[in-house]
């Protein structure tokens, strides 16, 4: 997961649990998409910018072919 400011970015590490939805509130889009498709889920994103809610609770152990929808503003 990446932040940024106007001087820097920060690159934090983030414990994924194979298996289980991860929570991809505040990221980018981009950055939660590509995750979540490396997990096997099928991406719908609605809207832009950073991830705001998400379908799919994190810690959720989805069935095979499961879509998951990202909010994003």
């Amino acid at each position: 997961q990446t932040e940024s400011n106007t001087h820097q970015v920060n690159l934090n590490e983030m414990d994924v649990e194979p298996g289980k939805v991860p929570n991809v509130k505040g990221m980018s889009g981009r950055d939660a998409l590509v995750l979540l498709e490396r997990q096997g889920l099928d991406v719908v994103l609605r809207g832009s910018g950073r991830v705001r809610t998400q379908s799919l609770l994190p810690g959720h152990q989805p069935k095979d072919g499961s879509t998951i929808t990202l909010y994003c503003r």
